[in-house]
């Protein structure tokens, strides 16, 4: 393992979700999520690299944006993305009361949601759940409290529910959560991951790139 700056980290994301065949605009909302995530100490590299490793081709990026379905989003294949359902919420919740509840199927990666529900929280003064199947989260915008760490870490969700907070959840113990890190611990292999994944983002050099390169003089004037 070794530790990254929270802005070295979230290039890191910006790149490899790029490289896997988001488009720029959605890859800065990647780093962004990832920045919001990892300044809380929750893991979101490492459930970044999980999702991307579910993209075999851009196309298949394109299947897992939520469908808009007269203000419900669908899935227009099998499961959906976190970072585009997450945008699509923050764009559709025009208001925030009692009755708000929003429910979305199949998420892989959900936590990556996380920051986005921060976002309206914080947007409408109020506090949202977020319902990960068995889990629940609760956030202001800015605190996280969640009554079992293990949210963290899941890998798919059936059924994800934003809601406004229950007096139950806002008075969650086991965890408290507010941005208070300014580095972040990556294991070996999860940097590694990504960093594979930002590659494909470079141009392939060529013989022409290679003798523009600093240093590839062809003239010898001395």
């Amino acid at each position: 393992m070794a530790d990254y700056s929270l802005n070295e980290t979230a290039s890191r994301a910006k790149l490899a979700a790029r490289g896997v065949g988001y488009s720029w605009g959605m890859a800065e909302e990647v780093a962004r999520a990832i920045f919001w995530l990892a300044s809380r100490e929750l893991p979101g590299p490492a459930l970044l690299l999980n999702l991307l490793s579910h993209y075999p081709t851009s196309e298949s990026v394109k299947l897992a944006m939520p469908l808009n379905n007269n203000g419900q989003l669908c899935v227009k294949d099998s499961w959906l993305c976190p970072i585009a359902a997450g945008c699509a919420l923050s764009d559709t919740c025009a208001d925030v009361d009692d009755t708000t509840l929003i429910v979305l199927p199949s998420v892989k990666s959900p936590i990556l949601i996380l920051p986005f529900v921060a976002d309206i929280a914080l947007r409408f003064g109020t506090v949202l759940d977020l319902e990960l199947d068995k889990y629940t989260v609760s956030t202001n915008g800015t605190q996280v409290k969640f009554s079992d760490i293990a949210f963290a870490t899941m890998e798919q969700a059936e059924r994800v529910v934003c809601r406004t907070a229950s007096s139950e959840t806002t008075e969650y113990t086991l965890g408290d959560r507010e941005n208070t890190a300014f580095r972040v611990v990556v294991e070996d292999h999860v940097w590694a991951g990504l960093g594979a994944y930002a590659q494909q983002t470079y141009a392939p050099s060529t013989e022409s790139s290679r003798a523009l390169g600093a240093g590839a003089g062809l003239n010898d004037n001395d």
